[in-house]
């Protein structure tokens, strides 16, 4: 499972995320609208902080993404309509950072493996 992480989170939160089998994670920070519309759709899941905005034309490209993590609190920064229209997840990660990145993952696991669900 391919993931995008966009916004900047913490180098171990990252290796958390890395060290789990299954999960080829890439960070990219920084991207304009346009870099991400361009490489979202090689992705099953994102997860990002406040920078991204994860808007309908994000979403609309993104073909294979079942999930969005949002590492913080509130999702309005995520488009939540365009979001339910392709039936992607979105999840708000809240609390310690090492929950955060479980939470994600979890939300992953859920989606796109239900037989190896953790929750």
């Amino acid at each position: 499972m391919k993931v995008l992480v966009s916004d900047n989170l913490s180098a171990t939160g990252v290796e958390i995320l890395k060290k789990e089998p299954g999960l080829d994670v890439d960070v990219k920070t920084g991207l304009s609208k346009e870099e991400l519309i361009k490489i979202i759709p090689a992705y099953d899941g994102l997860i990002v902080r406040s920078a991204t905005k994860v808007v309908a034309e994000i979403i609309e490209a993104a073909d294979n993404l079942k999930v969005i993590g949002r590492a913080g609190v509130g999702v309005d920064n995520i488009d939540l309509a365009a979001a339910g229209k392709k039936r992607n997840h979105c999840h708000e990660c809240t609390g310690r950072q090492y929950d955060n990145y479980c939470r994600a993952y979890d939300g992953l696991v859920d989606v796109s493996c239900p037989e190896y669900s953790t929750s």
